[in-house]
């Protein structure tokens, strides 16, 4: 009898060992960068959450998030952390990704996993984090409708200066001289815009597996008053995508 009830303890235990080796994490949802409503976004993750907490204690989660541009990564990160708040229980058992941090590979969407027992995560964060550069576009806030051009200048902190490539994109203006170096001269177009939006995306950056912003914007009120103070700023500078 000693020898049955051994044999099946160890049948159990391999039966055990064999499925957490066989386990795999599952791609529950994907939600592309572009055309996609906030409401769409917050729909699947709403419907990650609740598969969650429907689960399995032992399963875990892993959000991969991903955004079109520095904004929308920041608010679709903050939104998962904001849900995953409302349920205690689940805060350490859903794992979100960090901006700014390298994993083993990257992801082009934010994905939802569903990570079994004995599974493994489909995305491991490496031991350190990533040195982000800074990225900001300086230039005026307001300009006259008089004034025949406009300055716009891309800064970069926080890393070692390299041989950083410069593509401006400007709407509401035209670039006149510049373009693919750091500073640009923009005239305003003949149609009075009321306002120039002026983007550059930087590359050259070492660290290009890194999730780090590599664009930044400014936008400069065209007013028509006639004489009006010319008043610059620098944008708020951007660092994760």
């Amino acid at each position: 009898m000693k020898t049955i009830v051994i044999l099946l303890f160890l049948a159990v235990l391999s039966l055990q060992t064999f499925a957490q080796e066989t386990a795999k994490a599952i791609k529950f949802a994907v939600v592309p960068d572009e055309n996609v409503s906030n409401g769409d976004f917050i729909a699947k993750n709403n419907a990650f959450i609740a598969k969650i907490k429907a689960g399995p204690k032992t399963s875990n989660g892993f959000v991969a998030v991903s955004g079109e541009d520095d904004a929308t990564l920041m608010a679709r990160v903050k939104l998962v952390k904001e849900s995953v708040k409302k349920n205690p229980k689940l805060q350490q058992r859903i794992e979100i990704s960090r901006p700014g941090t390298r994993y083993n590979k990257s992801w082009l969407m934010t994905e939802f996993w569903i990570i079994p027992h004995g599974a493994h995560s489909p995305y491991v964060a490496n031991t350190y984090d990533c040195e982000c550069a800074a990225i900001s576009v300086s230039g005026p806030i307001e300009t006259s409708i008089r004034d025949e051009k406009v300055t716009y200048s891309a800064n970069v902190s926080g890393v070692v200066p390299g041989m950083f490539s410069y593509k401006w994109i400007v709407t509401g203006g035209q670039i006149v001289q510049g373009q693919g170096t750091r500073s640009i001269a923009v005239r305003l177009r003949r149609n009075r815009a009321k306002e120039i939006l002026a983007e550059v995306d930087i590359g050259g950056f070492d660290d290009e597996d890194c999730i780090c912003a590599t664009k930044a914007s400014l936008t400069t009120k065209v007013i028509s008053k006639i004489g009006a103070t010319r008043r610059s700023r620098i944008s708020p500078p951007s660092k994760y995508r």
